[in-house]
């Protein structure tokens, strides 16, 4: 599991940083990209050989043209499942076992609204935090009832920008509950 975590983390801190919007994103593509790049010639010739120029909406309305690079969403959402497993161990000294689950969602606007309301329920503890000036930002709710249910909102790289295949464009936003399996098998079953 260290090993998975570890090609996660290395792949994603070199391909996140391309679609970074926190305060330091500028600088961090400048001054590690060409370095992590370097360190992985196998991945810089896949980002080179599936990169293209899009035109993408932003948020005031303007249209502009931007580079994309390919990116594998599952790889996005299996790292997030490990920074709150790790998030749940810091604050709340819960360590998520194999019997747990953790269900990792890329959010749209829509689903930000839903896990909104899910965070403002009763909780045993709540946490926000905002990490290295917007590079991750999150916060959680505590199930009352059992310490291992949780549900989180994380921005990752200050909400990186990403377009779908489809051309849709979303940021890297993601919900995640967390639970005993017991629990996901009930609501599997309703």
């Amino acid at each position: 599991m260290q090993s998975d975590k570890s090609d996660l983390e290395h792949y994603l801190t070199t391909v996140l940083l391309f679609g970074g919007r926190h305060a330091d994103a500028a600088a961090n593509l400048q001054n590690d990209g060409p370095r992590r790049l370097a360190k992985n010639p196998k991945l810089h010739r896949e980002l080179v050989r599936g990169s293209s120029r899009i035109s993408t909406r932003e948020t005031s309305g303007l249209v502009v043209r931007a580079l994309t690079v390919p990116i594998d969403g599952e790889k996005v959402e299996k790292l997030v499942g490990f920074i709150v497993r790790g998030l749940m161990s810091h604050h709340w000294n819960i360590v998520l076992g194999p019997d747990c689950f953790v269900d990792v969602l890329s959010l749209t606007g829509r689903g930000e609204s839903f896990f909104a309301r899910y965070r403002r329920m009763r909780a045993r503890n709540r946490v926000r935090a905002n990490i290295g000036n917007g590079a991750l930002v999150y916060e959680g709710a505590q199930g009352t009832d059992n310490p291992q249910v949780s549900v989180w909102q994380l921005s990752i790289y200050g909400g990186a920008k990403m377009a779908s295949a489809h051309g849709a464009d979303f940021t890297s936003k993601f919900g995640v509950f967390t639970g005993p399996q017991r629990i996901k098998r009930r609501a599997d079953r309703t």
